[in-house]
């Protein structure tokens, strides 16, 4: 009887360990997935623009043969982000209805042709070059809500460079 109780201590434990939930590895149900974009109001893109906090509102995502992913500032600044197919080669289309979670590569040459745009006013900034980064959709959310993450380093063609970090996004479709 001792050796029975003794073998069903570690199955026991190993039932009861949590499984890795909303994308995180640390089993913890906290509602923050990989990117912690969960708590973000519905519309709402954030993240930091060369170390300072950026806001960009009534953002919206959208298929066609790509995904396109906008925002707006407030202050006529917009953020566009293009992808046509995830690392693996999957088109974007197949990806959002049941691939979740992806990552796509941004920036001139990244396979899957993704880039990201930033236009203040006067001026413009493109993925391309050394100029890259990368894109995370976490989940697709009830009411067609794409949440997920992002990172890029844009230039605008003459030596000038924006970097967005800790980018975070909540955005309903268009």
């Amino acid at each position: 009887m001792a050796r029975l109780r003794i073998l069903a201590i570690p199955i026991l434990a190993a039932a009861c360990t949590p499984a890795p939930v909303d994308g995180d590895d640390d089993g913890a149900d906290d509602g923050a997935g990989a990117c912690g974009a969960q708590g973000l109001a519905e519309g709402d893109v954030t993240a930091l623009l060369d170390g300072e906090d950026w806001l960009g509102t009534n953002g919206i995502w959208d298929l066609g043969g790509d995904l396109q992913i906008a925002a707006s500032d407030g202050q006529g600044g917009l953020l566009t982000v293009t992808v046509r197919t995830d690392a693996d080669g999957e088109a974007v289309t197949a990806v959002i209805e049941g691939g979740l979670p992806a990552v796509f590569s941004l920036g001139e040459g990244a396979a899957d042709g993704g880039s990201a745009v930033w236009s203040p006013p006067g001026g413009s900034y493109l993925t391309r070059g050394e100029a890259q980064g990368e894109l995370r959709i976490e989940a697709r959310e009830v009411g067609d809500v794409l949440v997920g993450c992002f990172d890029f380093v844009a230039e605008d063609g003459e030596g000038g460079t924006v970097d967005f970090t800790e980018g975070r996004f909540r955005l309903p479709r268009f």
